[in-house]
Formats: C-alpha cells, structure tokens, sequence
C-alpha cells in the first residue's frame, strides 16, 4: 500500500481530486484533513522570496504501488499549485484493511 500526502490550497479543490481519483479506482480511500497552517519560503508578487503562511488542507490518498504513477499524474494535472508537494509512503496495513483496498482498485 502506498500512502500518498498531498497539500491542497482549500476543501473544496481536495475533494474535487479525491472524487476523480475514487471514480478512476486510482485511490480506495481519500482522507481529508481540518485545515492546517503551513510556513514556507516563496515569491511574493514582486519574486522577493519572503517566509510565507497559508492555510491549507491535507489529502492522504491510499493506493497501491501499481496505482501510484497514474494518481500522481491526476492529482498533478488537477492541482491548482505551481509545485503541489506530493509526498509518498509505503505502508504495511493490516490483512483485512489490505484485502478491503485491493477490492477497490
């Protein structure tokens, strides 16, 4: 299984993702988290990079390794960030989590 860690600027556009990938069978599940502040260097509208802060949303999309390349280019393609922060894990689930998202996908 494979756990994929996605920042998403508001609710609205990780659901939008989290919905293609469910309907493509790219991802079985898609947890989105209450929004978090996030603190990181970036241009400002004149490109002096300054210490910015955003509110944001986590997507955690669970996959399998086969199914990974295909979810990434989805979510990519339908990101509205410049450089969306995709950020993969392998994970061990246990039998019957891992049997349930076989099924899925």
């Amino acid at each position: 299984m494979i756990l994929l860690y996605v920042v998403f600027p508001n609710e609205k556009e990780a659901e939008n993702v989290a919905r293609m990938s469910l309907e493509k069978k790219l991802a079985a599940c898609v947890n989105i988290l209450p929004p978090v502040m996030s603190f990181y260097r970036w241009p400002d509208e004149k490109g002096v990079e300054t210490i910015t802060r955003s509110e944001e949303v986590i997507a955690l999309f669970k996959t399998m390794a086969t199914h990974s390349k295909a979810l990434k280019k989805l979510i990519t393609e339908n990101h509205s960030y410049e450089c969306p922060a995709l950020l993969s894990f392998p994970c061990n689930p246990n039998e019957a989590f891992g049997k349930w998202l076989y099924t899925q996908l």
